[in-house]
């Protein structure tokens, strides 16, 4: 993805998961096709960044403040065509309530991270579930002291965790709700 800017990448992966003008698309959605069948490594924050400046050029309109759904304008729609996608590229129906998992290792102790809709966010380390980010986090810790988050917001883990499987190139499964 080295030739593709963010905007790029985020135009490819919106037409990828059958964004239409009035067709939306949430955006963990095209967050988890950036980065797991794009190659973006692009962190939760920049893809999110990069949606809202698109929304000031006009490129998506979001459906309503908030709620992480967004299609195309006319504009959009049409840079996106502009853009040769692979023909190998997996398509995708467009989910209002994402669902995936991440999967892969810290050390020599498997992780998997879940999204559950827009609002649910599992981790589950060795085989056993956390019971919040905060755990999940202070356990990565102790296994890898690399992994400096500390001292988040709650609503800030799941992006901290999620940037964290991208960085360690995790295995992406999709499953939307």
């Amino acid at each position: 993805m080295g030739e593709f800017t963010v905007q790029d990448v985020l135009l490819m992966s919106s037409r990828m998961c059958g964004m239409m003008t009035q067709q939306p698309v949430h955006r963990f959605q095209l967050a988890y096709v950036a980065n797991f069948e794009l190659g973006s490594m692009a962190t939760e924050q920049a893809l999110q960044g990069c949606l809202e400046l698109g929304v000031a050029r006009s490129l998506w309109k979001q459906s309503a403040k908030g709620d992480g759904l967004y299609c195309f304008t006319e504009d959009g729609l049409k840079q996106s065509q502009a853009l040769k996608l692979s023909t190998a590229s997996r398509a995708y129906s467009p989910a209002a309530e994402p669902k995936f998992s991440l999967s892969g290792r810290i050390g020599q102790i498997s992780v998997v991270l879940t999204r559950l809709g827009k609002k649910k966010f599992e981790v589950r380390i060795a085989e056993e579930t956390c019971k919040s980010g905060e755990e999940a986090i202070r356990k990565l810790n102790k296994i890898d002291s690399t992994i400096a988050v500390k001292e988040l917001v709650p609503r800030s883990q799941p992006a901290e965790l999620y940037n964290l499987a991208v960085s360690r190139k995790f295995i992406g499964k999709w499953d939307a709700v």
